[in-house]
């Protein structure tokens, strides 16, 4: 969440809200300073579970590191990404079909700690 998030939900047409999770009015109420949209600014809110991958979302998963390192690879030439862009974008029919293939065991590894907030299984620094 940054300062330009407010301002690009002001400028927009239309707003959709994908969250990982939908929560009762009273969680939101409890901390309304970190809260950057408005209920009347807002035209769509979609529950959608990982829907930030392959990068992270605070307190549920972490940046998948992996996923992105494999796409700045295959994205060195036209065909690298190409090939890419037909395994990952075009060759899945949903979301669900994008998760399945992904894989539980590699979802599960960048679960967030609840009580850390971040993953514990995931290796961190270069390689």
């Amino acid at each position: 969440q940054t300062y330009t998030d407010a301002e690009v939900i002001k400028a927009a047409d239309k707003v959709i809200v994908l969250a990982e999770e939908v929560v009762p009015d009273s969680y939101l109420r409890s901390e309304p300073e970190k809260n950057i949209a408005t209920g009347y600014s807002i035209d769509y809110v979609v529950e959608l579970p990982w829907s930030a991958h392959p990068t992270g979302s605070q307190g549920y998963y972490d940046v998948d590191a992996d996923f992105i390192r494999n796409f700045y690879s295959a994205s060195k030439s036209k065909a690298g990404y190409d090939k890419w862009a037909e395994e990952w974008i075009f060759g899945v029919d949903s979301h669900e079909q994008y998760l399945e293939k992904l894989g539980i065991s590699n979802l599960e590894k960048l679960r967030a700690n609840k009580v850390l907030g971040y993953s514990t299984r995931v290796k961190r620094g270069s390689r």
